[in-house]
Order: structure tokens, then sequence, then C-alpha cells
């Protein structure tokens, strides 16, 4: 059966790959560059990672030039007859297919307005136009699809500015990257013994139904509160923005907890049925450039706590563990050669926790800006 459904990838493929399929269970996908095509319809905004995603037309060979014009041709008058009120349409087309001709032949359809864009739509002209045909090259052949959900930058922008409490820096998670965390696991209780100022739980409202979240520091779990009950206004305002559907029931319990001590929790009495999923302690957050001494010095100390945390986690045979290790990108002295943590094998020995692997087959999703000095080394343990 040939695919149906086509997605844009974000800057972290392998991330999206990964939502993609815990989202779906599609085992069926194709890719080919930052382009996925599969047979499941998802709305990309359940996602933290894909850009915009839609239904495929047809595949039409890169040489047959003439059989994608006659297919766009056949496209546009589908859609004017499915909505004859439409007067805007966007054609995200190959270069040499942005030609006059394409314009003369959506107007001949009816359509007034025709944006064709240079480059791939992005929110702004997708929430201008909404109606738009897109081909891309997929490996030997051009995909011809219709676009049908985009990513709403605008309410994760509205997120982000409207939380009471924030600490966004360098190296720390933003809020996309927090819901892409949550999506690894189906699991429904969720506790992040890292918490901060609780941007996991913001930004995954809409995905679980209770939340456990913890920090050494007495101030987090006050400010986590607060932005909890912020996010959940804007949850409520956005989901049509969205376009899904939730029930705002969700729970929040908070707690001031050493993550070195997970059985000292007074809010959590069945940890089975519950996944830790959390950006955890990175180490430190350098604003300049590290020293190898410093970058050294901190890796040994995460070692150190990760350590504790797991064999907690493993005594209270909690079944998944989602956490990241920083990967330091750059150090004065070696420039941008990078310097990886190397330890994870040895965080579960005497444990019954295995590292997941990946659909990228490694144990490991590397997420990462350019602008940051540390990324985001994704790992996930379950138990064996």
């Amino acid at each position: 059966m040939p695919p149906k459904y086509f997605y844009k990838l974000g800057h972290c493929k392998d991330l999206s790959i990964e939502e993609y399929f815990n989202l779906s269970r599609d085992v069926n996908y194709d890719t080919d560059s930052h382009w996925l095509i599969g047979h499941f319809d998802l709305n990309v905004n359940l996602s933290g990672s894909l850009v915009f995603g839609g239904e495929i037309f047809g595949l039409v060979s890169k040489k047959d030039d003439w059989g994608l014009i006659r297919m766009i041709e056949n496209i546009l008058d589908l859609l004017k007859e499915e909505n004859p009120s439409a007067k805007k349409i966007g054609l995200s087309l190959p270069k040499r297919q942005q030609s006059q001709a394409i314009i003369e032949i959506a107007k001949k359809a009816g359509f007034k307005k025709i944006n064709l864009p240079k480059k791939l739509p992005n929110f702004g002209s997708w929430k201008a136009t909404k109606n738009w045909i897109i081909v891309f090259e997929f490996k030997k052949e051009f995909c011809v699809g219709k676009i049908k959900t985009f990513s709403n930058q605008e309410f994760w922008a509205n997120l982000d500015q409207n939380l009471p409490h924030k600490d966004m820096e360098q190296g720390i998670m933003n809020l996309k990257l927090a819901r892409s965390l949550l999506n690894l696991t189906k699991k429904e209780i969720i506790w992040d013994p890292f918490c901060g100022q609780g941007r996991l739980v913001a930004s995954g409202i809409d995905l679980k139904k209770h939340f456990f979240v913890s920090d050494i520091l007495p101030e987090c779990a006050t400010q986590s509160q607060i932005n909890f009950e912020r996010a959940k206004q804007i949850w409520q305002w956005g989901q049509k923005y969205l376009g899904i559907a939730f029930d705002l029931d969700v729970l929040l319990n908070t707690e001031v907890l050493d993550a070195r001590f997970l059985s000292k929790s007074q809010n959590i009495t069945d940890f089975r049925e519950v996944a830790i999923v959390t950006e955890g302690y990175l180490g430190k957050n350098f604003q300049i450039i590290p020293t190898i001494a410093k970058v050294q010095k901190e890796l040994s100390k995460l070692y150190e706590m990760w350590r504790q945390v797991i064999l907690e986690a493993d005594k209270l045979k909690i079944p998944e563990v989602i956490f990241c290790l920083p990967l330091y990108l750059r150090t004065e002295e070696n420039g941008e050669k990078w310097i990886w943590p190397k330890f994870e094998e040895k965080l579960i020995k005497q444990t019954s926790y295995s590292i997941f692997s990946f659909r990228n087959k490694k144990l490991n999703i590397l997420y990462s800006r350019s602008d940051s000095y540390v990324g985001h080394l994704i790992t996930k343990l379950v138990l064996v």
C-alpha cells in the first residue's frame, strides 16, 4: 500500500522520526533528507519536533515535468470543486516549476491570489493562506501533497513569553524539546525530579494525566505550581488554534526532594506506574566557552549524581527513565571538538536497566543548537 501522508522533520531529524513513530506506531514509514512519508494521519501539533504535515496526492518521476504539471492542475481543480469560495492558494514547488504557466493554471482553476514562494512556507505564510499544495523531492520522485497541519509557532511563543517564571539560558530545555521528551513514553503518569520552574509540565498539559515534580530547591516547587496554573489558561485558549481537543483535568503534585533519594517521595505510592521524564541537571550551563578542565569537573560530578539517581530508580522499579546528558559542543582549547560524557553504560551497571535503542539504531539522540555550548544527549532506560 503506497504511503498516504508526508511530514517535514524538524532540525533534529532523529528526534522527529522518534516522535512520529511513538505517536503513530507506523513501522512502514520512509525518510529522505528532512522528509518522512508514512501511513498515519498525525496532527503535527501533538509533537514537539514535526514542522508540518499533510496528505499525499501522488508521486511523479523527477524527469516527468509534464506529468507533474498535469497532476498540479488536477489537484487545483479538485480543491476548487471541494471549496468553490476559496480565493487563495499557496504553491511550494521546485524552482524549475515556479513559472508564469503555473500561475495561469491556478488562476484558470479559479484562485485569485497565488502565493508562490522561493522557500518552503513558514507558519506566517501558512496562516495567511491555509490552502497549500507542496511538491518536494523524495528520493527519485516528486511527492505532491496538501499541507493539513502546521506547528503553531505563535502558540509556543505565547506560552513561553507568558509563563510567570522563566529559566531560558544557554543549555536550558525549551518547551518544544520538553514536549518531545514526553512523547518518548506511553506512560500517563510522569515524574520530573529536576523540575526547575516546571517547563516540562507546561509543555505537555494535554499529553499526560498526572505530573509529579520535585527539586532540591524549595522555590522550584512554588514556581512550577504557578507556571502550571498559568499554562492551563493558555492551553485552554490555544486548543482551537492547535486543532486538538483534550481535558484540562490534569493533576500536578509538587515536592522538595533531592533527586538522589527518590524513595523519600511522599507523593508517589506506586512507582511501577510512573515514568521519569526530565531534562535533568546538565552541569553548569556555561555563559562563556568552557575550558576542558571545567568540563571534566562537571562530567565527574554528573556521573556520580546520575549513578545515585539511577540506582534509586532501579530499587523502586520505575519502568522507564528518560533524561538528558550534556554533550559539550566546544571548549577553549579544542574549539568545536565535542566532548561526550561516555559513561552511559557505567550508569546502569548493578541495575536492571538497559539502554533503549532508538529508531536511529543508536543509544541516544543528540539535540543541539548552534548558539549553545551544551547539547542534549537524550537517553532512555528501560527495566529488563
